[in-house]
Order: C-alpha cells, then sequence, then structure tokens
C-alpha cells in the first residue's frame, strides 16, 4: 500500500481561500467589527442564499459560469470592497450603521458566485481528484485561518482583502487545466432532480445550526479541530489504501457524531462544550466532503448543471442553518440550557434519526442519486496523461476514447464498460443502481450512436481502441 501523498496541483487549493475568507470577516470571526451587530452574519448569509437560488433557478443562462470572467472578477472584487470596508470601520467606527448593510450584501453576493465557480470546477474532475483536493483545500483553509490569527490587524486585514481575488486567479487558472471536452457546457437532462442528497445535507446543516452558537465562540467554523479530522480522514484513507477506500465511510462517520454533539449540549457539566464541538464540526465536515463528492458525481455521470446543483444545495443548507441558530436562539431567550432545552436537543436528535432514515430508505425513484462515487486513483480529468499498463485501465481509456469520438454521455460511457466487460443488462442495472428499463435505454442509445447491433460489434470497436 502506497503512503505517498497524492500530487495536487497548488491551484486547485485556492477553494480553501475563500473558506478563510468566511471566517475571518463574518462567521466565526475574532475580530470586533462594528458592522457585525448591525449586518452580520444572517445579513450576509441571506444574500448569499438569494444569489445562490437565483442562479440555480436561471442556470440555463449562467452555465457556463466561466466564460462570464468579468462578473467574476466583479464579484471577488465585490467581496474585497467589502473586506476593506470592515476593516475601515475598526478605525473608524462611526461608519458601521451607513456601510454595514450594504457591505454584507456585496460580500454575500460576490462569495456565492466564488462558490458557485469552484462547483463549477470540481464537477470537471473525477471522483478520486473530487474528494483529495476538496480535502486538501479544506485543510489548507483551515491553515490560512490559523496562519492569520497570529497576525496583526493591518496584516489580517491585508490578508483577507486579498482572499477573494486570489481565489478567483486560482480557479480560472485551474480550469486550463482541464481536458477540453470535460469543460462545462449548457447542460439539458430529462432526469428529475436529485433532492436526496440536498434534503439530506440540509438536515445536517440545521442539527449544526443548533451548535453553531456555541461552536464559534471556541473556534472557528472553517479551522476547528472536527473539520480538520474529517478532511484529514479522507486524505489519510486515499493515499494509505488507495483505490480501496470508500467515502461512504463519512457517513458512517457524520451521523453518530452528530447525535454525540447534540446529546452533549446538555451535558456539558459533565464533559465540557469542546467534545461536542469537536463532533459537530467533524460529523458537518464529513457529511459535507461526500455531499460534495455525490452532486459533482451527480453531474459529470447524469448532466445536472453544476450552477443548479450546487446553487440549491448550497442555498438550502444555509436556510436550514439559520434556522438551526434561530431555533437555538429561541430556546436559550427563553430559558437557556434547562428540560425545555433538553428536550429540543432530544427531539432534534429524534427528528435527524428518522428523517435520514426516511429520505434514504422510502424514496425508491432517488436510489441512482444516493450512489457514492467509487474512488479511482487512475482517474484524471486532467490535460497531462501518463502511461498505463493494466488491463482495467486500458478499457476504461478506450471506453473514454469513444464517449468523445460518439458523444455518448458519462452515464452511456459507465454502461459501455459494464457491457464490454460481459456483463447482463440486469447486472448493469444492479452496478449503476439504476432500474433494469433505464439501463435497456442506455443499451438502446450506445448501439444506434455506435451504429452496431450487437455486443461482439462493441467488443470488436473498444479493442481497437485498445490496440491503438
Amino acid at each position: 500500500m502506497s503512503t505517498q501523498l497524492p500530487k495536487i496541483p497548488l491551484v486547485f487549493l485556492g477553494l480553501g481561500l475563500y473558506r478563510a475568507w468566511i471566517e475571518i470577516v463574518y462567521v466565526g470571526t475574532w475580530i470586533p467589527f462594528p458592522t457585525l451587530p448591525i449586518a452580520g452574519q444572517d445579513i450576509f448569509d441571506g444574500a448569499m442564499v438569494l444569489v445562490l437560488l437565483a442562479c440555480a433557478l436561471l442556470h440555463r443562462c449562467v452555465t457556463p459560469l466561466f466564460r462570464k470572467s468579468m462578473l467574476l472578477w466583479a464579484a471577488a472584487g465585490a467581496v474585497s470592497l467589502g473586506t476593506i470596508v470592515n476593516f475601515l470601520t475598526l478605525v473608524f467606527p462611526a461608519a458601521a450603521p451607513l456601510t454595514a448593510l450594504p457591505s454584507a450584501i456585496t460580500c454575500g453576493f460576490g462569495i456565492a458566485l466564488l462558490i458557485l465557480i469552484w462547483s463549477e470546477l470540481y464537477a470537471c474532475l473525477s471522483p478520486y481528484q473530487v474528494a483529495v483536493y476538496y480535502a486538501a483545500s479544506i485543510l489548507a483553509g483551515a491553515a490560512v485561518i490559523l496562519i492569520c490569527r497570529g497576525f496583526i490587524l493591518p496584516y489580517t486585514g491585508t490578508a483577507a482583502t486579498l482572499l477573494p481575488v486570489a481565489s478567483m486567479a486560482c480557479v480560472l487558472r485551474s480550469f486550463s487545466q482541464v481536458a477540453p471536452e470535460d469543460l462545462p457546457l449548457k447542460q439539458a437532462t430529462r432526469h428529475p432532480l436529485p433532492w436526496t442528497p440536498i434534503a439530506l445535507m440540509s438536515l445536517y446543516a440545521f442539527a449544526y445550526g443548533l451548535r453553531e452558537n456555541e461552536l464559534t465562540s471556541v473556534m472557528g467554523p472553517m479551522s476547528s479541530i472536527g473539520v480538520i479530522a474529517a478532511s484529514s480522514i479522507v486524505l489519510i484513507g486515499i493515499t494509505r489504501f488507495r483505490d480501496k477506500f470508500d467515502l461512504d465511510v463519512m457517513q458512517r462517520i457524520a451521523l453518530p457524531s452528530m447525535v454525540c454533539s447534540l446529546v452533549f449540549v446538555s451535558a456539558y457539566n459533565l464533559v465540557g462544550t469542546l467534545f461536542a464541538n469537536i463532533c459537530a464540526s467533524l460529523s458537518y465536515t464529513a457529511f459535507s466532503i461526500l455531499i460534495f463528492c455525490i452532486l459533482c458525481d451527480l453531474s459529470r455521470r447524469f448532466g445536472f448543471s453544476a450552477i443548479m446543483l450546487f446553487g440549491l444545495e448550497r442555498g438550502i443548507r444555509a436556510i436550514f442553518s439559520l434556522l438551526g441558530r434561530l431555533v437555538d436562539n429561541v430556546v436559550i431567550s427563553i430559558g437557556g440550557h434547562s428540560v425545555l432545552s433538553d428536550l429540543v436537543v432530544a427531539g432534534a436528535v429524534a427528528v435527524l434519526v428518522i428523517a435520514f432514515a426516511l429520505i434514504l430508505w422510502r424514496a425508491p425513484t432517488q436510489k441512482e442519486y444516493w450512489s457514492v462515487p467509487r474512488i479511482n486513483p487512475s482517474g484524471s480529468n486532467l490535460s497531462a496523461t501518463s502511461e498505463i499498463d493494466d488491463s482495467a485501465e486500458r478499457l476504461a481509456i478506450a471506453c473514454s476514447l469513444i464517449r468523445r469520438q460518439y458523444e455518448l454521455t458519462p452515464r452511456e460511457e459507465d454502461v459501455l464498460s459494464l457491457l464490454v466487460q460481459g456483463k447482463s443488462i440486469a447486472e448493469v442495472a444492479q452496478n449503476l443502481v439504476i432500474a433494469k428499463g433505464t439501463a435497456k435505454v442506455h443499451v438502446r442509445h450506445i448501439y444506434e450512436k455506435l451504429s452496431i447491433h450487437t455486443r461482439e460489434e462493441l467488443k470488436t470497436l473498444v479493442f481497437e481502441q485498445e490496440v491503438r
């Protein structure tokens, strides 16, 4: 088993820069901005949600977002401008009432577009790259935050102002390293909306919101021990076990960790809040990594617009996180941590467990959308290639070439690969977690596009590509 850290292009870690900015300036910040009591995290989140949901609804007009460079640079500039304004209020606090609201709205608008453009980029990549780069970006963002915590305010302000622009430069540079055929296009799909992962992530966001007030008072939401632990598990798992690592382990970590976090809210006198905070951030980060990988894979395989998927997911997630914070604030205002708060926590745990079960096991039409992508270290959507001798990998390359030549969809490529391996229609359906009728439709479309009629002709065509 190899223990070498996978090679990660530095520009792909720019996602961590906007995460670092969020904690430094708005969510969990340690800086006493005079603007925050006037227009803080809730206003910032509200503006971000509106932009995310608007882009999701208008995704046919927005996609591909990376082509709209002027809009993107304007968004990065808006965040930097809002950052400067916030830091200036430390020197001129009398200006806070005038600048707080426009600054929060401007920053929310810009960060929403940064989130979407990075999501669009990652949806171009293989599951292996998504998992490795995303986990590494989370660690990079945490490192930037910890470094900035040691700066004096002028240096922190300078760093925070540059972070959005640097993040935007990284993401636009990263697109140049993606193979041309994998760049995002205007996509249209007739598949139903994959609401299962979005609903589950919202559930975790609500539970996390119940803990967020305590969490941000002790450690940052983007740089806590739980965040670092969750992303480290992914990197160490992939590094140590390569293609044997199963991303589904993040789901098995997330649920018990969140339940432990909620239970220990009312038991803080016994074990302290630190354990509950670590569990909450570990759970939320682990599940968000899993959902991010699933949505990127759905975009690649089914042709969903990444702008639509992530606009909905991040927007709805932010709404439920806000609801969790509001519930927690109401409970504290009524009676603090008392019998009432214990009941709320117990109810939240019950809702979490029951809803988790119902969503997964009572939604048969959504089963194919809850398919955790398999981590394959040989998979790469970057322009650079390497010599590969393994027969399975040669088959994957041949199928990829056929997909590009005959304009197959990513899902049809998956079906093609299984057919060449000798799988029956039933086995194809079982492997891809789709209905047997859906598998038959995919096979018919493949045969039509390739102008063939038998499985032998299909194998011959693939073999010819392998020989080349």
